[in-house]
């Protein structure tokens, strides 16, 4: 893993509104992410904003240190009943927080009021805080597992704990009784949008036994630069996998096998409109050639 700058800052605010309708407001004890996944939606989505980054994404950490003492003011403006995510800009549990533990502090300051509360976290630090979880009045965590493929993770993630820990780390939220889902997003083209990778992907899920929630992207053409050089290494090394599915087919083919392995599966819309890659020309071809000698037949 390589290693992030990490700064010391005092931020001006902590909590933002959320423009989206998962929540009310996110809460991000840190800037930057030293995990730096090729995928990750946050550089572009800054881009667009017109936000300047300080670097390349993974290599610095900005630790809000008086994080605790803005939340605290600006909770005086959030509705008992508002939604807080943690997490949605930043992982609250990437390395960093081991020492700093930013992420505990604020959880522990929220435990103080009854608001909806849900961590999105790639890393298994987050069991380091059950004890304080067990105290939140409603919380929930989503555990996000992109893939169950190693290789595909040390290629696209490669400074984010290893698979096998973010599922045991899951079955241990669970056994504790915190309300626990697993994140398999973004369905990632050419991996799990293969007939490979979601079943590898779902029977990994299923010993576990809690909610699996699948959102992709928006479009392929929004992964990052970085992203598809890594997967073209990986193809490179493991060759492309022609069971890749696309349009309804992703979509219909994960509702097929959670119902035959009795998975708890969620599946964003999006999954069913082909919003990951666009299907080939030669896909196309090759499906209007199959229809007319199924005609002929």
């Amino acid at each position: 893993m390589r290693a992030a700058t990490i700064t010391e800052t005092r931020a001006k605010s902590i909590l933002n509104k959320c423009p989206l309708d998962f929540s009310d407001w996110t809460l991000n004890p840190y800037a930057g992410c030293a995990f730096g996944c090729t995928y990750c939606y946050v550089p572009p989505l800054k881009a667009k904003l017109g936000v300047e980054l300080p670097g390349p994404w993974g290599s610095y950490v900005d630790v809000k240190t008086n994080a605790v003492e803005l939340l605290r003011r600006d909770m005086r403006r959030v509705a008992p009943t508002d939604r807080i995510a943690i997490g949605t800009a930043t992982d609250p549990y990437q390395p960093v927080e081991r020492t700093h533990r930013i992420t505990r502090s604020l959880l522990e300051q929220l435990c103080f009021y009854e608001n909806p509360v849900n961590i999105v976290t790639r890393s298994p630090l987050v069991i380091r805080d059950i004890d304080v979880l067990a105290k939140l009045e409603n919380v929930s965590v989503g555990m996000s597992i992109p893939t169950a493929d190693e290789a595909a993770r040390r290629a696209l993630e490669p400074n984010a704990t290893a698979i096998p820990g973010r599922l045991e780390a899951v079955r241990r939220l669970r056994d504790a009784g915190i309300l626990v889902s697993i994140y398999w997003m973004p369905i990632l083209p050419g991996i799990t949008d293969t007939r490979r990778g979601i079943r590898q992907c779902l029977e990994a899920f299923q010993p576990l036994g809690v909610r699996v929630v699948a959102g992709a992207m928006r479009d392929f053409e929004y992964f990052r630069r970085p992203y598809l050089a890594a997967h073209s290494e990986l193809v490179r090394i493991q060759g492309i996998d022609s069971t890749q599915l696309y349009g309804r087919e992703i979509g219909e083919e994960m509702q097929r096998v959670a119902r035959e392995l009795e998975v708890n599966l969620v599946i964003a819309p999006s999954l069913f409109e082909g919003s990951t890659r666009r299907v080939p020309a030669r896909r196309k071809a090759w499906n209007q050639n199959d229809r007319r000698q199924r005609l002929v037949v």
